[in-house]
């Protein structure tokens, strides 16, 4: 009797292993068939997907090669915002003014207090007159000859024209001045730069025909 009740617990046992054992089978089966369903990825599928992300990156804080190298040919210089950039300032350069006194190319330009102030060529007998300056103030034949009168007026000549002889007078030394008609003698006693003048008004006479 004890032998038929052992018989009878060992064959209610194994239904209970039967379903266990199918439901292993089961469960390894479903794992194999998902397992060949979806392979694996390579690796550059992977890096593939990750390539769209690591671009916007890059654009967002530096352009980086795509190995991982940062380009520095096209990097993009960080200023710190604790260090404000600081602009240098060139110190403003002042140029002091220049006074020139004001100069004229008019030889009768002379003070009025100046012994011969009216004369065409007041400084004769101390500056050469040129050829330009007679265009510009002796270019008629009266103006030409007064300018060659007044080289002889310094020495007193006596005038026998009665206008020359009144225009001179107005000046107080040629009037107080002993007289001379001697032409050849005054010429005699020019100074080199009234020999120059005086010879520069005649060519410039003859060169018109008023000699």
């Amino acid at each position: 009797m004890q032998k038929k009740e052992k018989e009878g617990k060992g064959s209610s046992l194994l239904p209970a292993i039967l379903v266990f054992g199918v439901v292993d089978v089961l469960c390894a089966a479903f794992l194999i068939f998902s397992l060949l369903q979806s392979p694996s990825r390579t690796g550059e599928e992977a890096a593939a997907e990750t390539l769209p992300a690591f671009e916007e990156n890059a654009a967002a804080y530096g352009n980086y090669d795509f190995d991982g190298t940062y380009a520095a040919a096209n990097a993009v210089n960080y200023v710190s915002p604790t260090q404000p950039e600081t602009i240098a300032t060139v110190p403003e350069i002042t140029v002091p003014e220049t006074t020139t006194a004001a100069t004229s190319d008019n030889p009768a330009d002379v003070p009025t207090d100046h012994p011969c102030y009216g004369f065409i060529f007041p400084d004769s007998d101390e500056k050469l007159i040129t050829t330009e300056q007679i265009d510009a103030y002796a270019y008629t034949k009266d103006l030409c000859q007064r300018a060659v009168s007044e080289l002889f007026a310094r020495y007193g000549y006596d005038f026998s024209n009665a206008d020359t002889k009144a225009f001179f007078n107005q000046y107080s030394w040629y009037l107080n001045m002993t007289k001379t008609s001697d032409q050849d003698g005054i010429i005699a006693r020019f100074t080199s730069v009234e020999k120059m003048n005086f010879d520069t008004l005649r060519a410039y006479e003859q060169a018109h025909g008023w000699g």
